[in-house]
């Protein structure tokens, strides 16, 4: 029929208002059900890091404490689950270069594993292999260059090479010369690195502020200086593991905190833990900025929460290779923030499409490719619920002001 456009359908129009209500009441719903557990849990969450689990991994099976060992099994079984069929470690969405850091990390701990490993995990030597041959199979890679800007990459790389360079001498099944390549390309970082190392062993307050601890293979001089808080040294699961791999050193709550943070993610350990006062800032934010009313209290416990942690600051980074669900919706909160939608047309054009991709994507599974973690650590990872809740946030509020 001439002139005539299959979006004025008045039935369609009519399924559209039908499925877009339906969608609202669902994301509201799955939103009162974040807040509650923001408000609730203690200790956020934060999606399993390979670099963090070979870290803890590899400190624990040094530490003779009676349950070290349950635990060093415990992460065992989620690296053998996360492995990626080429072999590598990390995101597998995310592009080789991202998957070069937790890759290496955990080659080197499965490196440094003693004969007391338990036999059913004979699968060690086969993954050493396999991930040496990801690494390796073109050392270029390791060139400062090539390399993601991850938090202190030009730290974290050369002390993994030096590290897999003492366990395995210049063989490494085969991957000597490709080793050897490599730890020439971190030439330039790694003597800065050492200098730093060696600063933090000794105490250096300095040298604390600049070096990632967690790849200290020894607590530094003065560990007592660094916050302690239910068990965790610095919100660090690996840096708490490497304190209480000290004969004589210890931690009041370390084995629950190690236990629980690994239990909560099936044996792989975030970066970060806890994240608690993050979560509850970012929830009080985005609700105040759609204009919902918080739970009772819940402002209340947020003040009392962020005065024990003020000193909470997580690096974040971007990472621009294909649409995601939590990228999308940042958008559209500094769109809906920024710009009035109803004046500016390009403006409401995006955020409907915003608002369809979202509608699409927003019940996706964590291991989906539009939930491709964006937050750099040692590792690509993601705060689950403050994804959710920026998501189901922006999901709202991209219906809302489009016609």
């Amino acid at each position: 029929m001439k002139g005539f456009r299959l979006s004025r359908n008045p039935l369609r129009v009519i399924v559209n208002q039908k499925s877009s209500a339906a969608i609202r009441k669902h994301a509201l719903m799955l939103l009162w059900q974040l807040i509650r557990l923001v408000d609730e849990d203690d200790d956020g969450l934060l999606s399993g890091s390979a670099y963090a689990t070979a870290g803890v991994v590899d400190r624990l099976a040094r530490t003779a404490r009676p349950w070290s060992a349950t635990l060093v099994r415990l992460g065992l079984t989620a690296l053998a689950r996360s492995r990626n069929g080429d072999g590598s470690w990390g995101n597998p969405h995310a592009r080789d270069e991202y998957r070069v850091v937790p890759t290496l990390a955990v080659v080197c701990a499965l490196r440094g594993l003693d004969a007391a490993v338990p036999a059913h995990h004979e699968w060690v030597g086969a993954a050493i292999r396999r991930g040496s041959r990801f690494l390796f199979a073109d050392p270029e890679v390791f060139a400062p260059t090539r390399l993601p800007g991850l938090d202190a990459v030009e730290y974290t790389i050369p002390s993994l090479l030096d590290r897999l360079h003492d366990l395995t001498g210049t063989i490494a099944d085969g991957f000597g010369p490709a080793l050897q390549r490599a730890r020439m390309l971190q030439q330039a970082n790694a003597g800065r690195c050492a200098d730093l190392r060696s600063r933090a062993l000794t105490g250096d307050r300095a040298a604390w502020r600049e070096f990632p601890l967690e790849l200290l293979t020894a607590p530094p001089r003065g560990w007592a200086g660094l916050p302690v808080r239910n068990g965790a040294v610095s919100s660090s699961p690996v840096l708490t593991a490497t304190v209480i791999s000290a004969p004589g050193s210890e931690i009041p709550g370390a084995e629950r905190y190690l236990r629980r943070e690994a239990l909560r993610h099936r044996g792989l350990w975030p970066v970060l833990a806890p994240t608690a006062e993050l979560e509850r800032a970012t929830a009080a934010a985005l609700f105040a900025r759609i204009g919902f009313p918080l739970p009772p209290g819940f402002t209340a416990s947020l003040c009392a929460s962020l005065r024990l942690a003020l000193d909470a600051d997580p690096p974040v980074g971007v990472a621009r290779w294909h649409p995601t669900t939590e990228e999308t919706a940042c958008v559209v909160h500094a769109l809906c923030t920024c710009v009035n939608p109803r004046a500016e047309r390009v403006v409401a054009a995006a955020l409907r499409r915003a608002h369809h991709f979202l509608a699409g994507s927003y019940d996706a599974g964590e291991t989906d490719a539009v939930r491709t973690p964006l937050w750099h650590y040692e590792d690509l990872g993601s705060p689950l619920r403050l994804e959710r809740l920026v998501t189901l946030t922006a999901l709202l509020l991209s219906g809302a002001p489009v016609p």
